[in-house]
């Protein structure tokens, strides 16, 4: 492996080509930038989200990366009158629940190349809702090998 972010572009090629209903898939490098300008939606950013060694073995590491996928649709939750907020938090759940599965099955078990291991499910943040978006997080690991030269 000669980048460790390279599985960032597969896991956003793979999307696209999954997922129908997004209307943009994009690598962020920082989740910050989501929220600040959330624009097309629905959208799902892909995050790099760390690392966690597993094993040493002399000169190579184990490690599982972790891959944050963060759904973004607009929702009147936060924006709703008090009379309307049952119903405005609902509408934006039931926009954002069946993308969710759609992302959880185009992830699951899929191996972004031979270096990498199946995509795997952790647990992720809560969702949150902030200017009439929903922000709705998953996070995905996968198994690779970091080598010295």
């Amino acid at each position: 492996m000669n980048d460790l972010f390279v599985a960032q572009e597969l896991l956003v090629n793979r999307l696209s080509e999954q997922v129908n209903g997004l209307r943009l898939v994009q690598g962020l490098r920082d989740g910050a930038a989501v929220q600040e300008r959330p624009g097309t939606t629905p959208a799902a950013y892909v995050l790099y989200d760390g690392q966690e060694v597993r094993m040493q073995a002399g000169r190579a590491q184990v490690v599982d990366q972790k891959w944050l996928v963060m759904l973004v649709i607009r929702s009147l939750r936060d924006t709703s009158t008090p009379q309307a907020a049952p119903q405005a938090a609902n509408s934006g759940r039931q926009d954002a629940g069946p993308l969710l599965i759609h992302l959880c099955r185009a992830l699951l078990g899929w191996r972004p190349a031979a270096e990498f291991g199946a995509l795997s499910l952790l647990n992720a943040p809560n969702p949150s809702f902030r200017d009439g978006f929903g922000y709705y997080p998953l996070r995905f690991a996968t198994r690779t090998v970091i080598r010295a030269e």
